[in-house]
């Protein structure tokens, strides 16, 4: 009997610790920018103010141009502190909506849930805008999937809208729509999916290759008055043994999941993939990072990396592991690795905005 009281109010302080945590995020995301230096622990925010100033610079180009028309309407009637908030309150309640409807009520939250959401919020809501509208479209279309209707008019909107918002959300949106097509893609779609992000981890790693498939980002390098021999130099990353040891712990941590996974034999390494949302967050996210991390550390020693391919590397890296994050807290919320995880997420994105 006090075992099961000690668990009751371990379960009830974790449960009210998750939720503080979000509660606080939420708050420090809509006031702190109206009451504080709206810069501190927000480096993208002058990015975003300009691109508020001059939208008519970025309307042009095609993976800018739906969020540069939101802008273009907005700018004429409201301030950009305003528009600030607004979209802030849009995001949070869009996304409270969606892990709503993927199971996360209230009563279930943990600490180590609060932690992933926390991180979520602080890096993409509050820093990484575009990245977080297109993955909240992705969000939005992954719920309203079913085995009957697959791909609707409505759905190519949604993927048309997501990727004119941020082409990064292609890193989700390719294998979605891989599982869901059927045929003959989706009788190798393990294949298609590791093949995927092992283009995906060459594309990161090469700002020259970037530069040749999306002649937008030339735009958008003379805009900053930047040359692509310039852009390619800029910002070189050594790779240190710190640098390797942060990796490959995060890989480890990945591998002793997936084995984890094979073991438990979860659904979402089957062949034959179900059409549910679990089993597409937990298959997309555990190949993906099976191939898609090893590719990179090897690269990592072959071509010099700069500091916009070190973004991109991460931001598709924490897209992944979040996704993982969200799957296994959903299938195995008590599992010592999922709360692992989260954590270090949650940690590793506090470290981020303090340094």
């Amino acid at each position: 009997m006090a075992l099961k009281e000690k668990k009751n109010i371990f379960y009830i302080l974790s449960n009210t610790a998750g939720i503080s945590i979000i509660l606080i995020t939420i708050l420090f995301i809509i006031f702190f920018p109206l009451i504080f230096d709206p810069e501190l622990f927000n480096p993208d925010y002058f990015s975003y103010f300009k691109f508020f100033q001059f939208p008519e610079r970025y309307i042009k180009s095609p993976s800018l141009i739906f969020y540069a028309f939101i802008n273009l309407i907005f700018s004429k009637v409201i301030s950009y502190h305003t528009f600030r908030t607004l979209l802030a309150i849009f995001q949070v309640s869009s996304y409270l909506y969606i892990f709503r409807k993927l199971q996360f009520k209230p009563g279930n939250i943990n600490l180590f849930m609060g932690l992933l959401f926390s991180s979520f919020f602080l890096l993409k809501v509050h820093i990484q805008i575009r990245e977080s509208l297109a993955i909240l479209i992705w969000f939005y279309f992954l719920i309203g999937i079913n085995s009957e209707q697959k791909l609707t008019i409505k759905n190519i909107y949604l993927f048309i809208l997501s990727i004119g918002i941020h082409i990064g959300a292609l890193v989700l949106w390719v294998p979605t729509l891989g599982y869901l097509i059927g045929g003959f893609l989706k009788k190798y779609i393990r294949f298609f999916v590791f093949l995927f992000f092992i283009l995906v981890a060459f594309f990161a790693c090469n700002s020259s290759l970037r530069i040749l498939v999306n002649p937008g980002l030339i735009e958008r390098l003379d805009i900053k008055n930047l040359s692509t021999v310039r852009f390619r130099s800029i910002d070189p990353i050594n790779v240190t043994s710190g640098k390797i040891l942060y990796w490959v712990s995060y890989f480890v941590m990945f591998l002793l999941i997936y084995f984890e996974e094979v073991k438990l034999k979860s659904y979402a390494l089957r062949k034959n993939l179900s059409i549910q949302i679990n089993d597409i967050l937990g298959n997309i996210s555990l190949n993906g990072l099976l191939v898609f991390a090893p590719t990179i550390l090897i690269l990592s020693f072959v071509l010099d990396i700069n500091g916009a391919d070190y973004n991109l590397i991460y931001r598709v890296s924490y897209s992944l592991f979040f996704i993982l994050g969200v799957y296994r807290n959903i299938v195995y919320p008590q599992r010592f690795l999922t709360s692992l995880l989260s954590t270090a997420i949650g940690i590793d994105t506090f470290r981020l905005l303090l340094t």
